[in-house]
């Protein structure tokens, strides 16, 4: 089932970016490159 989310709700914001971080997180290890843009975003950027 396919739900739609939103990202301006905050406790959605915080599991979307859970998700994101650890998305991103496991694409920087592969890559060597630890300074992703995405990695820095906070609850407050998902939000926006």
């Amino acid at each position: 089932m396919i739900i739609q989310l939103d990202q301006k709700n905050k406790e959605q914001a915080k599991q979307i970016l859970h998700i994101q971080l650890a998305a991103y997180q496991m694409e920087a290890e592969q890559i060597g490159y630890q300074d992703l843009p995405p990695l820095k975003e906070t609850v407050k950027d998902v939000c926006k």
